[in-house]
């Protein structure tokens, strides 16, 4: 927001690349200075204390599938809404044009199957000014990437920002499609322009509102100054170098991607192994034991556990009169501090321990469950 408002404010392609840094923040969860210096704790790090109380999890999962049904839902209504329409006459577009009854802003919709929608009574040269714009809209995959968009907004739906930014998205890819639709079809400023201005005109004097907002919409915007704006980058538009913006766009995709392998190389793996094992005693309900050294539990594999008996009761002297079994529990994983699960445990009552080390059974939790998590 600060980047497209200051040095970037002329820079028509460079703006709207810059909402590409958006993809960065999905990487950045798992930061070890999040969890591992005082700054990054204290600024970040205690939010996931907030996230671990099991109703603020379940708000957030319900959160999720209320903005995806409502995101669907309006896709699915604007669909019908445009199913309903009459095609339009082949006049060899590559895509599909249907006309509305009366007064609305041309807009495309459909990521798999692109329809351009345009007024009726629109006349042939505004039309094939519309038709060609949201044609570009098509080409350049703007659909697609207000539809990930969307779907980063329902996963992540609590930042508040991500929600505010959605139509300055919308705006800086108009200006994009504007510059290249005039470019790669001749098109007069001074012709594009008037056929804008003249779609806004009947809109606003129609005062009506299609609730189109998951399209492209040509000529509306809810504000003046930006339709001012926009009609002013039109009339002084000099063109573009395709090779400069090409190139500009492949350095840019391969900076993001040199970012994330860096964002990655600093932050925790997929899972981690926890090696620490402990003991619990069912008669203090509480862990008597925190090994972290393998001092006490000297180790483990799939079948059993290995306890050294005089680490144990030098460690837990009142191992040998425990009446209940002590509970012994062993690896497992983590994804970042706090949130991981799986291992093994183990049991043993006072009479199976021993001066040296002795075996017990070890019972694995890694379930399907657990390699799901691991894998995510």
């Amino acid at each position: 927001m600060f980047l497209r408002k200051t040095v970037l404010a002329d820079r028509v392609f460079a703006k709207a690349a810059s909402w590409g840094l958006l993809i960065l923040c999905l990487f950045c969860g798992k930061l070890k200075l999040i969890f591992e210096t005082k700054a990054g704790w204290y600024t970040l790090g205690r939010w996931n204390l907030l996230c671990a109380h099991r109703i603020v999890s379940i708000i957030y999962i319900v959160g999720i599938f209320i903005f995806a049904t409502y995101f669907i839902y309006r896709r699915r209504r604007l669909n019908k809404f445009v199913k309903g329409l009459d095609k339009a006459t082949s006049c060899g577009f590559d895509n599909e044009i249907r006309k509305y009854p009366g007064t609305i802003s041309p807009f495309c919709i459909g990521c798999i199957h692109p329809i351009i929608v345009i007024p009726e009574k629109l006349d042939v040269q505004n039309a094939l000014i519309v038709i060609k714009h949201e044609e570009t809209h098509i080409k350049l995959g703007h659909l697609w990437i207000i539809a990930g968009y969307d779907m980063v907004r329902c996963l992540l739906w609590p930042n508040v920002f991500l929600h505010i930014a959605a139509k300055y998205i919308k705006r800086d890819l108009e200006d994009v499609c504007d510059a290249v639709t005039m470019q790669m079809n001749g098109i007069d400023p001074f012709d594009y322009g008037e056929s804008l201005l003249a779609n806004a005109r009947e809109i606003m004097l129609s005062r009506k509102n299609m609730k189109c907002e998951e399209g492209f919409l040509f000529a509306w915007d809810d504000n003046y100054k930006v339709l001012n704006k926009r009609i002013h980058r039109i009339l002084e538009r000099n063109g573009y170098n395709r090779k400069v913006v090409l190139a500009g766009g492949v350095l840019f995709i391969m900076a993001l991607i040199a970012s994330i392998f860096g964002i990655k190389c600093f932050s925790y793996k997929r899972n981690n192994p926890l090696d620490i094992s402990g003991i619990y005693s069912m008669t203090k309900m509480d862990t008597v034991v925190q090994d972290t050294e393998e001092k006490v539990v000297t180790g483990y594999d799939g079948d059993y556990i290995y306890i050294d008996g005089e680490a144990l009761k030098e460690a837990y002297p009142d191992a040998e009169i425990e009446e209940q079994p002590l509970f012994v529990f062993v690896g497992g994983y983590y994804k970042i501090p706090g949130v991981g699960g799986g291992g093994g445990w183990g049991e043993f009552s006072a009479s199976d321990i021993k001066d040296g080390v002795f075996r017990i059974e070890n019972h694995d939790d890694i379930d399907v469950w657990n390699w799901m998590i691991m894998w995510l």
